[in-house]
């Protein structure tokens, strides 16, 4: 499989961005078939982007500090910019909607960039974020994936790319992952998958992708078997999985099977539906539907007047509540109505670029 712009993979990740913005937005039955299949493929999703960056690391010819300084620029600097935009514009919305006051600002600005896992430590009684973290706290990932980038390049260029020297450093970065399990409780979940997230891209970075639909068949059911034998949706609560620190090694096996049955569908899709290319463009655009899905949301929740409840907090207030069709109607056209201002958002900036850059040719 060709490492350069590949359509399957940007089908790949709009697949992902669709199944992401679904768990967060679509309310259902708490435990479900359908909530069961979200969330075992949420839980695929997160290490699928890893996966994706230590693959395309191999085709590339930068160096170490190129790298991280190319993350800069095309992660870091846009979600600095994107996240400003929507605290500021969504603070003055939710201070006359919601009696959202200054105090809750800052509060969810602090959240937003440290997460509750480290503010608390140093404000305890300031608790959980509110309304606009709850909306915005997907940039979670995006320091993520810069603490892994930057440790996973400095790996690479210290050991380089023989095959010995990948397989032990991913091996130790996932026995250091079980080590910090047990005291995971005191930081940030993500960060301390930190190890475990390096440790799919060392080895993603020497993968070699064939697509083989009978192969890919046998990982989706290997794939389901260990979601149903060791659990998956605990990741966002403090936890990789329900089997302790072995849950770690689990994690990783399950991404590499897992993005591999993803890749292949992907590639299936995009050869043989031309509708395959909304996914791709979502999945060129993936960091804007990312963080503005759910910012876009609690408006049309509130124009709708149902529930605000986007993020990780997707269910009725009472969990025994009924999903009624008409709660599940409104939450879809809300779902369905975030993805179309995400892409007029995409939309926009192309075309303001596009000027900006004319402007600049003729000086």
């Amino acid at each position: 499989m060709d490492t350069k712009r590949n359509k399957a993979l940007d089908v790949a990740r709009g697949l992902g961005i669709i199944l992401v913005s679904i768990y967060h937005l679509v309310y259902r039955p708490k435990d479900g078939v359908a909530d069961n299949l979200i969330r075992e493929a949420i839980w695929l999703e997160i290490p699928f982007f890893f996966f994706i960056s230590g693959f395309y690391y191999k085709a590339g010819q930068r160096k170490v500090g190129e790298y991280i300084s190319h993350k800069v620029k095309t992660l870091l600097i846009p979600t600095l910019k994107y996240t400003a935009t929507l605290l500021i514009l969504g603070g003055v919305y939710c201070a006359f909607v919601h009696d959202y006051t200054w105090q809750n600002f800052f509060r969810d600005v602090i959240f937003t960039y440290l997460r509750p896992e480290f503010s608390s430590l140093i404000i305890p009684e300031w608790g959980y974020g509110g309304i606009l973290f709850e909306n915005i706290s997907a940039v979670w990932f995006v320091w993520t994936m810069m603490f892994a980038s930057s440790l996973f390049y400095k790996l690479e260029g210290i050991f380089g790319k023989a095959t010995k020297s990948r397989i032990a450093v991913s091996i130790i970065l996932i026995l250091i992952s079980m080590a910090v399990y047990p005291v995971r409780k005191y930081f940030s979940w993500n960060l301390t998958g930190v190890p475990a997230f390096v440790a799919i891209m060392v080895l993603s970075s020497y993968f070699v992708i064939k697509v083989n639909y009978f192969y890919a068949f046998l990982a989706v059911i290997a794939h389901v078997i260990l979601f149903q034998l060791c659990g998956t949706d605990s990741i966002v609560y403090n936890d990789l999985g329900t089997i302790g620190a072995w849950s770690v090694p689990v994690f990783c096996l399950q991404a590499f099977i897992g993005t591999y049955a993803l890749i292949v569908f992907s590639t299936w899709l995009q050869k043989n539906f031309k509708l395959a290319v909304i996914l791709e463009f979502i999945g060129k655009n993936s960091l804007i539907f990312l963080l503005f899905h759910c910012a876009f949301a609690v408006v049309f929740y509130d124009l709708f007047h149902t529930y605000i409840k986007p993020g990780p907090f997707w269910y009725m207030e009472n969990i025994n509540q009924t999903v009624t069709p008409e709660i599940f109607m409104k939450s879809l056209t809300v779902w369905s109505l975030s993805l179309m201002s995400c892409a007029l958002v995409v939309n926009v900036q192309s075309k303001i670029g596009g000027v900006i850059r004319k402007n600049e040719a003729k000086k």
